[in-house]
């Protein structure tokens, strides 16, 4: 999967701030979660991105607010607190 990200020609991409990987278009970035590599069948982890809107949502917060705390804007906030 990291070569395939990696990869300019093949258009899927990695979101740390969620743990997903992504399917881009010519206008926007779908996001389309894998649970399988579709090259080698290996299982990917799972998107974090309910936790996170949980967490945010603890704190009054949504993934929109332009306020969050830094640490939620990246992969930051799952790789320390895990």
């Amino acid at each position: 999967m990291r070569t395939m990200i990696d990869d300019e020609r093949v258009p899927v991409s990695y979101l740390p701030r969620f743990r997903e990987f992504a399917i881009e278009t010519s206008t926007t970035l779908v996001v389309e979660v894998f649970y399988w590599c579709p090259w080698c069948g290996a299982k990917l982890p799972e998107s974090l991105r309910d936790e996170l809107g949980d967490r945010l949502e603890a704190l009054g917060l949504n993934i929109f607010d332009e306020n969050i705390p830094e640490k939620f804007r990246s992969d930051q906030w799952w790789r320390d607190d895990p």
